[in-house]
């Protein structure tokens, strides 16, 4: 099997036959080489093409406050419990495979880092704390929107992946 790679999104295999009891090398100079990259480059340059369309895409995410009207119960029992360590920031993450998770951050520059990755790997922020008090749903809106410009900017492909083009 000889595999060709673009990326982490195109790659192609392309299967050859050998016959083990001859030398490889001689088997090797027959391979119709260009046939393979032909198979190979089809449908690549995946990346090139997402970098160029999340150019059009503008930052729209549903609003906070919607999202979390699905999470009533979870984000009750989360403000409880944070509540009691006022000296951090905390934020509630939901994904459909891994379910709730809670993140513990320093300062709003690490909770921008978070919402970073954590929209570009598919996490929807449900609610965060900021000294031990939740943020309205407009304010993290804001960080959200802020992030994703800056996303669009300096990161498209993960910017691609946060406004769920692939």
């Amino acid at each position: 099997m000889l595999e060709f790679c673009d990326g982490a999104m195109t790659f192609a295999r392309c299967a050859e036959s050998f016959d083990p009891g001859r030398s490889i090398y001689e088997q090797l100079e027959k391979v119709d080489w260009q046939k393979h990259r032909k198979i190979g480059m089809t449908g690549g340059q995946f990346f090139d093409g997402v970098r160029e369309m999340s150019k059009e895409i503008e930052p729209v995410l549903p609003p906070t406050a919607e999202i979390q009207k699905g999470f009533r119960d979870e984000i009750e029992a989360f403000e409880k419990t944070k509540h009691k360590k006022p000296s951090k920031i905390y934020a509630l993450l939901w994904r459909d495979d891994e379910g709730v998770t809670e993140e513990a951050l320093d300062s709003i520059k690490s909770l921008e880092g978070m919402l970073c990755d954590s929209m570009a790997t598919g996490y929807v922020t449900l609610d965060v704390i900021v000294d031990g008090k939740p943020l309205a749903a407009k304010k993290i809106d804001e960080v959200k929107e802020k992030v994703l410009k800056e996303m669009k900017e300096q990161m498209p492909i993960s910017y691609a992946r946060a406004m769920g083009m692939f």
